[in-house]
């Protein structure tokens, strides 16, 4: 005897909850598991669109909590034509761990901003400084300026012997005067008597930088958000902005670090007084370079 119609449309009827049951809780699966892809793929969104200081902030944070589930759409991030995203990129990165974020910092080193390369080298060095150790030697010693410059300040804060010898080597031997002066810098505020003959031998070059050290320019922003004048500091080089100080001028400073001796060397003294300081650095250096 076949079935009659209403009991075939019941079951038909309850088939189909079933299923549209199974089908919704299959998408709130596929929610609950993707829940952080959405959101993190929105706050991207959001950083990238706003125009604000505020909101960028806003979703900056958002990123920042959860930086290891961030990481890949901060790579999309290092992307954009606004520096001031790509750094709030760099600084979700630099919150994250693993060989993938190391990757990405150190593509970022060659940003075309310097504060978004400055930003990448302080991550990797405070967070990936052993493994990023190798790419680092080699990137200062890279004919590309921008990336030269950001592994000179990334090697200054990782810091020990191989470190203080790829800086030795850029400010000695670079084709950059720019890299050379960042290696000089960074060797002073390192403080490793190693590099004192190489910055006596810089005394000589007095060459005038078109750039500020990243020491400098952190130490002038600093001073800048204060409303302070750094010149009336007494630590703006003398002519400030329009005349910048020359190698010479960084490596006596430099070296005024290291010895604790600054014996008054200026670019602008008479000749025989700056062979003068050249020859009482090298008195200095004859009796602690065994100490």
């Amino acid at each position: 005897m076949s079935e009659s119609e209403p009991g075939i449309s019941i079951r038909r009827s309850t088939r189909r909850k079933w299923i549209v049951i199974a089908v919704l809780a299959a998408c709130w699966l596929a929610g609950l598991a993707l829940r952080w892809e959405i959101r993190t793929r929105w706050w991207a969104y959001r950083l990238a669109q706003v125009e604000t200081p505020e909101e960028r902030a806003y979703y900056f944070a958002s990123l920042a909590s959860v930086p290891d589930r961030a990481v890949g759409v901060a790579a999309g991030l290092l992307e954009h034509p606004a520096a001031e995203v790509r750094l709030a990129a760099v600084g979700v990165l630099n919150r994250a761990r693993g060989e993938r974020v190391r990757n990405l910092l150190s593509r970022a080193l060659s940003d075309p901003d310097a504060d978004v390369r400055e930003a990448a080298a302080l991550g990797l060095a405070l967070h990936h400084e052993a493994a990023a150790l190798p790419t680092l030697v080699e990137m200062v010693h890279s004919t590309a300026e921008p990336a030269a410059l950001a592994a000179a300040f990334a090697l200054e804060r990782v810091g020990g012997p191989d470190a203080v010898d790829a800086l030795i080597r850029a400010a000695g031997g670079h084709p950059s005067l720019a890299v050379r002066a960042q290696a000089v810098d960074s060797l002073g505020l390192l403080g490793n008597k190693a590099a004192v003959p190489l910055l006596i031998e810089c005394l000589r070059d007095e060459r005038p930088l078109a750039s500020r050290t990243a020491a400098d320019r952190a130490l002038e922003r600093a001073v800048g958000a204060l409303g302070t004048n750094l010149e009336s500091l007494g630590v703006m080089p003398e002519g400030g902005a329009v005349a910048p100080p020359t190698l010479a001028d960084l490596a006596a400073r430099a070296l005024h670090r290291i010895t604790g001796e600054a014996f008054g060397f200026r670019t602008n003294d008479p000749p025989e007084r700056k062979a003068n300081v050249i020859r009482l650095y090298e008195q200095w250096w004859a009796q602690h370079k065994g100490s």
